[in-house]
């Protein structure tokens, strides 16, 4: 298993770069503008027959000119051509369908890291007025040339277009943890202004505890996907020497590193993403382990967290519902976990 965000060193990065507002024409790939196949197909072959688009992606991922034109060149096509559909990766739902919810507004702090133009893992704030989380193995000791893009998602629920991005350069690598996988990046200005602040929920987790994931997979537009905790105290399973890891259902894929795994029943954040195969259920590191590392670096660098002001569930009330009922469910999740450091339901 891999983390599921950060390309291998030496490596062309396979993501969408940006969604340019202006792009001009690529002189170095007119050879393979147009092709000859569909530019919303992978049609096999280099280029795609829409001179515009062709000249668009190939000059954000020139791997679609230069060798073929695959899934991720449509992706690319979907998100920066005319007659594309935006939408993001793995078929999840875009966050403009979640419109009324409370998922809608915790969209907002959640960015794409970007290096180079490239985006590659993802980012959420987690302290005012600057302060970002995402995975370590998305920094890995160096912050040269990168910068967080916020708004990076669809204006429609079913198709429509990118939204306008802001951006901002990061300039201090505050803090990594490579045990569990967690980094602090401090970004130029204000973001948090902007798109908010993350709450955190430092609660143990449980197993059956709905929760919801919002990242930028494949380093394309913001996606939504729901599932529930499936595991917990597993240790080194995805990933061997980390310290904590969670089982989660829901569904995450390259680029998703480091983004936030929501609570639904708090709406604050229970885990980071961490690792996992590409479109299928991985496993993230929860706060609950995170949270007492990263939150002296953080106020020692003046930034503002976000608490979950969410009243705590019944303690009783095991079997992740969060009904406040203490039922047969409860009882069974109990014995599911017993004998179980680590986990919140016990005696």
């Amino acid at each position: 298993m891999q983390g599921f965000g950060r390309k291998l060193p030496g490596a062309a990065p396979r993501c969408l770069a940006a969604m340019l507002t202006a792009v001009g024409p690529a002189s170095a790939l007119a050879g393979s503008c147009p092709g000859t196949g569909d530019c919303f197909v992978a049609n096999g072959t280099p280029g795609c027959n829409d001179a515009k688009c062709c000249s668009t992606v190939c000059a954000v991922d020139p791997f679609c000119c230069d060798t073929e034109w695959d899934d991720i060149c449509v992706g690319e096509a979907n998100q920066l051509c005319a007659g594309g559909t935006c939408g993001p990766s793995c078929n999840k739902i875009n966050v403009e369908c979640l419109v009324g919810n409370p998922e809608y507004d915790n969209r907002l702090p959640v960015g794409q890291l970007v290096e180079g133009g490239e985006a590659f893992c993802t980012v959420w704030i987690v302290a005012a007025p600057n302060i970002v989380m995402t995975n370590q193995h998305c920094t890995a000791g160096t912050i040269a040339g990168y910068s967080a893009r916020f708004n990076a998602e669809c204006d429609a629920c079913e198709g429509g277009t990118m939204k306008t991005t802001a951006s901002y350069a990061a300039v201090e690598l505050l803090y990594e943890n490579a045990a569990l996988d967690f980094a602090l990046i401090r970004l130029e200005g204000d973001p948090a202004a902007a798109w908010g602040v993350a709450a955190v929920d430092d609660a143990l987790p449980m197993v059956g505890q709905a929760i919801y994931e919002i990242h930028h997979g494949d380093g394309l537009v913001k996606g939504y996907d729901a599932g529930q905790i499936t595991s917990v105290n597993i240790p080194g399973t995805c990933v061997p020497g980390t310290l904590a890891e969670i089982g989660v259902s829901a569904v995450a894929t390259g680029g998703a590193s480091g983004s936030p795994i929501f609570s639904t029943i708090t709406q604050c954040v229970t885990a980071i993403c961490h690792c996992g195969p590409p479109c299928a259920a991985g496993w993230g590191v929860p706060m609950s382990f995170i949270w007492p590392d990263a939150l002296p670096h953080i106020l020692a660098a003046g930034g503002v967290p976000s608490s979950c002001g969410a009243e705590p569930p019944c303690p009783w009330d095991c079997d992740g519902s969060g009904d406040g009922v203490v039922g047969i469910d409860d009882f069974l999740a109990v014995l599911a976990q017993w004998n179980q450091a680590g986990v919140s339901c016990h005696f």
